[in-house]
């Protein structure tokens, strides 16, 4: 085998070039091509993958409107109340889940998820999560109450009972 002066690569007996870094028994990282891989799916709209992921966040997003209005009609609402939050949490668990994929596959997560689509994504699943954590606190709120409630009336029953027990004696 022959060495080339320019390239530095070895050359067969037939001149054809044995580049050996194409044959290297090192592993590539597997993470950053799959993380490449979801990158151009999810940013990059030139590609066939890159428009069904578009597509089909368009259908997601028109699909939480008219979930949205339709849950703003009173006469469905109070009909429909079970399937449009199912409904609901189901898209908000898709939309979770892309800003998720996103703020994985980016360089600096931190400052996408400050960039002006990045707060835009957070917004749109925020008010459902904030709205169920008002609502578990309350039912907490309401349990505690419950219960203080209760302890109190147990309390004032027990004392009643001791009174008695005195009184008898």
């Amino acid at each position: 085998m022959v060495r080339s002066e320019t390239s530095g690569r070895a050359h067969g007996p037939t001149g054809f070039r044995f580049d050996r870094s194409k044959f290297s028994t090192a592993r590539a990282p597997v993470r950053p091509v799959a993380r490449g891989r979801l990158y151009d799916v999810i940013f990059e709209s030139d590609t066939p993958a890159g428009r069904a992921f578009d597509l089909g966040l368009m259908l997601i997003i028109l699909g939480s409107l008219v979930v949205v209005m339709l849950d703003s009609v009173p006469s469905l609402a109070s009909r429909y109340r079970s399937l449009f939050s199912a409904l609901e949490w189901g898209l908000t668990a898709l939309f979770t889940v892309e800003y998720v994929l996103r703020l994985s596959c980016v360089r600096r997560p931190f400052r996408y998820a400050l960039s002006f689509f990045g707060i835009v994504d957070l917004l749109s699943v925020a008010p459902t999560y904030i709205a169920a954590f008002k609502k578990h606190r309350e039912a907490v709120r309401i349990a505690e109450n419950t219960s203080i409630l209760s302890d109190r009336e147990y309390c004032a029953e027990e004392k009643q009972s001791r009174q008695r027990r005195r009184d008898d004696a």
